[in-house]
């Protein structure tokens, strides 16, 4: 996703709540209403500063995700590699990849049952 299309998707959400003329915009332009466009001349502009200001605090930061979530697989990866060191003489690569997958399907399981209490 590139920052305009973070941008945007955040400014949507905020002007779905917060828009004063929410109703009258999404009558006349419907879904792809620019409340959020600093040339929008409905007086919008503070959907527009609000989302800037996010986006300047960090949040929505998909560059920051992404590098969490490599650094976040390598660690695991690490630690199965050193697991499959300890208990298996070769090929630990390939036992490695195997924990590794195994760790993650139960996260999915466990983050899938967390999602629905």
């Amino acid at each position: 996703m590139t920052n305009e299309e973070l941008k945007k998707k955040i400014a949507k959400i905020i002007a779905d709540y917060f828009c004063p003329q929410r109703n009258e915009h999404k009558n006349l332009w419907g879904e792809d209403r620019l409340c959020y466009s600093k040339m929008n001349f409905a007086e919008c502009e503070r959907i527009a500063e609000c989302t800037d200001a996010l986006i300047a605090a960090g949040y929505g930061d998909v560059k920051e995700i992404k590098y969490r979530v490599r650094r976040a697989e390598k660690a695991l990866y690490i630690a199965c590699r050193e697991t499959a060191e300890i208990i298996f003489k070769d090929d630990f690569d390939r036992h490695a990849q195997e924990y590794m997958y195994g760790y993650l399907i139960q996260a999915e399981k466990e983050l899938a049952e967390e999602g629905k209490e």
